[in-house]
């Protein structure tokens, strides 16, 4: 639908564009029940500008950045969210603007997520202070993958205010091994949490990374041609609806029976294929018993080949 920079892509010295559209979506986790409850197509404002062209006043599209989108879908599901619950939200460096922490703070809630390099704390940039803490030994800390494995990170630890916000964050600088050059950044507003817990919070955003997945590689969102606004919104809606059936079968599966061989959306599918299948067979083999004949059968369920011209 346009051309977009692709933050995945590994070159580092050179930027990367994909043509395609991009999407915001909102994930919920309560436990084990974990759903994809919105989302939202990006258009870049440009594009906006360009589907504007010959509209009528009230149909005109207004541009909404990422941060903006992300913070309209906080807002819907904000009535749905008891008042004596604690929230976490979850998001990487690409959605920590001043303005919707400052918004997520507002609500009563925790912030937690990436930030990158060149964010400022207590006056001072994060490589900066990278750089200074870069001598002075670090803290060890092991935290558990989705797969059960355990990584262990160095970690320094630095409390104060990011620039243009009005309450203290806790930050953590994470290195994979001493010699890593290009630590990663995080940080939480919930200044009880243990660095480790705040790792291990972070770490559950990988479920939003298993729904993009999902969506792209076995249900198809990319697999479309068209170039009509109504029409993108329409297959996206389709199969957004899809992931939703397949997450609502994932959760009744799993209150029934909590360690069955049910765990994930791809094992849904499988079994909603295989439930397709069994009931073919068996229509097929209940055909046979009831007509005593293969040919009516076939001819029942066996569409006749069309030889190419």
């Amino acid at each position: 639908m346009a051309w977009h920079h692709d933050h995945n892509a590994h070159a580092k010295k050179q930027a990367s564009f994909k043509n395609g559209s991009v999407y915001v979506l909102c994930r919920i986790q309560i436990g084990f029940i974990e759903f994809t409850v919105n989302w939202r197509l990006y258009l870049r404002e440009q594009t906006v500008k360009h589907l504007n062209k010959g509209r009528a006043q009230a149909e005109r599209l207004t541009f909404r950045s990422k941060y903006l989108l992300a913070q309209d879908m906080l807002a819907e599901l904000q009535p749905y969210l008891p008042s004596d619950w604690t929230v976490y939200v979850l998001f990487d460096s690409w959605y920590a603007s001043e303005d919707l922490i400052r918004y997520i703070h507002g609500q009563g809630w925790h912030a937690s997520g990436g930030l990158k390099s060149n964010r400022t704390l207590n006056g001072k940039q994060l490589k900066a202070w990278f750089a200074e803490q870069r001598p002075t030994p670090a803290k060890r800390l092991t935290v558990p993958a989705a797969d059960g494995t355990h990584t262990t990170y160095r970690v320094y630890v630095l409390k104060g205010r990011l620039k243009h916000l009005p309450f203290d964050v806790c930050v953590l600088i994470s290195r994979r091994h001493p010699g890593d050059k290009s630590p990663a950044y995080f940080f939480t507003t919930d200044l009880s949490l243990s660095p480790t817990r705040v790792l291990e919070k972070y770490g559950q955003r990988w479920g939003c990374e298993v729904d993009n997945f999902d969506l792209k590689v076995r249900l198809g969102l990319a697999d479309y041609q068209m170039k009509k606004l109504a029409g993108i919104l329409r297959w996206h809606a389709t199969v957004f609806l899809a992931l939703a059936h397949l997450q609502w079968r994932r959760v009744r599966l799993l209150a029934r029976q909590p360690h069955g061989p049910v765990q994930s959306v791809p094992d849904v599918i499988a079994l909603h294929q295989h439930e397709h299948l069994t009931g073919f067979v068996k229509a097929v083999a209940e055909a046979a018993l009831q007509a005593g004949s293969v040919c009516s059968v076939l001819k029942r369920f066996l569409k006749p080949a069309r030889a190419a011209t």
